[in-house]
């Protein structure tokens, strides 16, 4: 709890919840980016030989802002739990910060 405590009190919280935020997010188009390299066509919908890692993150960050386009979207198995790993520790993640903030 001493923890909870100093994370409510320090004024700098939201920029270290943009970071994690922001590292989840690059962590998670870096492994999309791998699985997509090694098949530009088993592992996602809306992907082709002509897209790079803008639209790997773009993917990414729609998918942990959970607005999901379907532009893009997994098809193989592998890809799709991934995906929703990425999408449990956005769920985590939020469940997190609801505590942290809840007394401020």
């Amino acid at each position: 709890m001493k923890l909870l405590e100093l994370i409510r009190n320090n004024v700098k919280f939201p920029i270290y919840l943009g970071i994690i935020n922001f590292t989840i997010i690059l962590f998670f188009a870096t492994i999309y980016y791998f699985l997509w390299n090694s098949d530009k066509t088993l592992y996602f919908n809306g992907l082709n030989e002509n897209s790079n890692f803008i639209d790997i993150l773009y993917f990414t960050t729609t998918t942990q802002s959970t607005i999901g386009y379907g532009d893009i979207t997994p098809i193989h198995k592998l890809s799709r739990i991934i995906v929703m790993c990425q999408q449990i520790s956005m769920i985590i993640g939020a469940l997190i910060s609801i505590e942290i903030l809840d007394d401020v």
